[in-house]
């Protein structure tokens, strides 16, 4: 009768010469994706335009997984096994509105919490989003709303809520990152036009504090 170590052995050789064992690393399958996009720095520190800081850009907590996730219908949300964002969201988000806003006519810096105490803003902003996700059926959704805080007055300065749709193909995640940041893009300028305006009424009325 064979000893157990030898059978073992034996039927070890045996799987291993019948090409059962496959002893190749496997590849991993897992990809990652940013928020984003590929503009440069502005560079120069510029001594006049307005001071932004962005407090907050928070995001639903189903959100908040690595993982990216798809709405699935009205109410499902599936989380996709393979496919990852690189980083968070809320930081991804906050620094490419950052960019967009330092990037139009008028803005002299933005800074994104937490900000150095001794650093002094015209404007605070606090973006929320509701929805910012793709769909299994190929749409893409962002909505929520943002605030703007003048902090000299210590009151909100306006307000506005924002909803910016489009398409994907539903399988191509790259296109579903980069109609994701093609929204904060446009976000961004929309935001920074509203900031525009309000600056631009409060120095017509510097006393007016309604």
């Amino acid at each position: 009768m064979m000893k157990p170590a030898v059978l073992t052995f034996v039927v070890a050789a045996t799987l291993l010469l019948g090409g059962c064992i496959n002893l190749d690393p496997v590849p991993d399958p897992t990809r990652y994706y940013v928020l984003g996009t590929a503009h440069a720095s502005r560079g120069e520190l510029l001594t006049e335009g307005l001071r932004i800081g962005i407090r907050e850009v928070s995001l639903p907590k189903y959100l908040e997984s690595s993982r990216i996730a798809l709405r699935r219908g009205t109410n499902e949300i599936i989380y996709l096994p393979f496919e990852r964002w690189g980083e968070d969201m809320g930081v991804s988000a906050g620094r490419s509105l950052a960019s967009t806003l330092e990037r139009q006519a008028g803005t002299r810096y933005v800074s994104i919490f937490p900000w150095p105490t001794v650093i002094e803003h015209d404007y605070v902003l606090r973006v929320q989003f509701a929805h910012f996700e793709g769909t299994k059926d190929g749409d893409v959704i962002v909505s929520g709303r943002w605030i703007l805080i003048d902090p000299g007055r210590n009151r909100v300065a306006t307000t506005r809520s924002f909803d910016l749709g489009g398409k994907w193909d539903g399988s191509d995640y790259s296109q579903l990152a980069g109609m994701l940041s093609d929204s904060l893009e446009l976000l961004g300028r929309q935001i920074a036009q509203a900031i525009s305006l309000v600056a631009a009424e409060q120095a017509d009325n510097p006393d007016d504090d309604l």
